[in-house]
């Protein structure tokens, strides 16, 4: 059976342990709760149950393995027939000699299709043996077995046997780094500036600096250098530049040096920031610089007799510096002699003064729920808890390849998976056996598992009975009847005082109603009287008095 195999392999302290028969298959880890660089015995006993770990090693714990199915009749036929390899499987052509087996390989891979292509095992490997016969490292001529009769197994291949043991090679120590003695121990001797069990990690030289007056360090492989605010210079900045050294101020100016910067003290005949201008210069003298507007104000900053409105970009007291001249720029250089000048920004910024670092995941690139992480121009997705993997989470996890269905059949889905039980177990990962095979449901009731991380099931009775097993009879006696008239009784009892009580208000108001209508109402025609009376509104004549 050319595709029948069993494998160990080992990678990072964990040990893998793979086989695939006729009709089983299945693979088993084991692993050392730590590298202690010590030698490891691993034994396995097979029957109906595959059993064994590391020897010694405590029960219940990922350095035993728990008892599996096994094909005992199976590995018979594959150890009587198959080839042995060690340290991986060689070419095609080393694949037809019976019962031989290679200290050299191509891998360790269980998928033997792709043998050839992996890379040969690195390690160190003592005594195997396979139903105690030991697997020799010489030929049987070296060992002059030639003639024996009982069982033993022949070495067929034609690589040369090394004595000893490598445990570092060169090659695994990265940035110049060279194993210290690959005979004795795994550890990298680090070229400078480098540290870590591979050299994989850049020592901060920063982290010790004596960069001073609030310089910035910047680390380099084994130094560091300091970058200097203004003012300071040296490789420590620890030196104070002497901004008059170059003479700044102009027609016997008194230079003044001060912090990063200096002022001129200028003659009365002169203004400016280095006494550079008549002071009795005006607006006709067009002394403002890149378009900027003239005013003959006098300036208090400049005692100059005009002041300089800039353009846009243009900043100084006569406009004669780009804006990114006087403020630098955050995370870019100042391109000053661009029309208009601009900040050119670093990669990820923007803004007038590349203040504003770039947002990579306002635009939501990450899929599937991904959480975006932003970066210096560039930005990653943590695709934890989604069931997707890749750059962008768009690559969906094949959960299946982990076989987590025991003996069900594992159907992957869109960032998750669904196990499909057989008849005989159930559970979330068909990890426990079906309760409802013994038919608990009594008196022709259904079972039906409900099963999660347990084993569990519900009895869907059939009519007169109830009860977790359908072995209890339903009763509706008379104390039910009983319990529902006191329930019923006074909710009737007060519906029917409510109606009395609606029809009394009712009736009285139809009798007020009718006492203030009609053809004839005295109270309605005396309080609402239509009728006019007027008394005398004319003064009556006088009269004549007798006497």
């Amino acid at each position: 059976r050319p595709h029948n195999y069993f494998t160990i392999s080992t990678l990072n302290d964990q040990v893998e342990i793979a086989w695939n028969f006729e009709k089983e298959h299945n693979v088993l880890h084991l692993k050392k709760e730590s590298h202690d660089g010590d030698w490891a015995t691993i034994i396995l006993k097979m029957d109906s149950k595959l059993v064994g770990g590391f020897e010694g090693a405590l029960e219940d714990t990922p350095q035993q393995l728990n008892p599996t199915n096994f094909s005992l009749s199976e590995w018979h036929m594959l150890i009587s027939t198959a080839n042995i390899f060690i340290g991986g499987v060689g070419g095609s052509e080393m694949l037809s000699t019976k019962n031989a087996y290679i200290t050299e390989g191509q891998s360790n891979d269980v998928s033997l299709s792709d043998e050839t292509a992996k890379r040969p095992y690195k390690g160190c490997i003592g005594e195997v043996r396979i139903g105690g016969l030991l697997l020799p490292y010489f030929s049987p001529e070296e060992l002059n077995k030639i003639n024996e009769t009982y069982d033993y197994f022949a070495l067929q291949s034609p690589y040369t046997t090394t004595i000893g043991c490598y445990l570092c090679f060169d090659s695994n120590c990265i940035n110049g780094g060279q194993c210290e003695d690959p005979m004795t121990s795994y550890k990298c001797n680090c070229s400078a500036g480098f540290t870590g069990e591979f050299c994989q990690q850049d020592i901060d030289e920063c982290l010790e600096s004596q960069c001073a007056n609030g310089a910035t360090c910047v680390d380099l492989q084994a130094n560091y250098t300091c970058q200097c605010p203004p003012g300071y210079e040296g490789w420590l900045c620890d030196q104070n530049i002497d901004e008059c050294a170059s003479e700044p101020c102009l027609h016997g100016g008194t230079c003044v040096d001060g912090l990063a910067s200096y002022t001129c003290v200028c003659s009365d005949e002169y203004v400016g920031e280095r006494c550079e201008q008549v002071r009795l210069i005006t607006c006709d003298s067009q002394p403002c610089s890149n378009g900027a507007s003239c005013l003959d104000v006098r300036n208090d900053k400049t005692n100059d007799n005009f002041t300089c409105t800039c353009a846009p970009y243009y900043a100084g007291n006569y406009c004669e510096m780009a804006y990114c001249e006087v403020e630098s720029c955050q995370k870019g250089f100042c391109k000053k002699d661009a029309k208009p000048p601009f900040c050119q920004c670093d990669n990820g910024f923007e803004g007038r003064y590349c203040e504003i670092d770039i947002d990579e995941c306002k635009s939501n690139p990450c899929l599937n729920n991904g959480s975006c992480i932003d970066g210096i121009a560039t930005f990653s997705c943590n695709c934890t808890g989604t069931g997707f993997q890749g750059r962008l989470c768009e690559v969906d996890i094949d959960e299946c390849s982990y076989s987590p269905c025991g003996d069900g059949t594992c159907e992957n889905t869109l960032g998750s998976f669904v196990c499909l039980c057989s008849d005989t177990t159930c559970g979330t990962y068909c990890n426990a056996t079906n309760p409802c095979i013994s038919n608990p449901c009594q008196n022709e009731g259904t079972c039906e598992p409900t099963c999660t991380l347990s084993a569990s099931y519900k009895c869907v009775c059939p009519p007169g009975y109830q009860g977790i097993n359908c072995t209890e009879q339903s009763h509706f006696g008379a104390s039910n009847v009983a319990d529902i008239a006191l329930i019923v009784v006074p909710i009737v009892a007060i519906l029917l005082i409510a109606a009395s009580i609606s029809l009394s208000v009712f009736l009285m108001m139809a009798r007020k109603k009718r006492a203030t209508r009609g053809t004839y109402s005295p109270s309605s025609q005396e309080y609402c009287n239509p009728r006019v009376e007027l008394d005398n509104v004319m003064k009556p004549p006088p009269e004549e008095r007798l006497i």
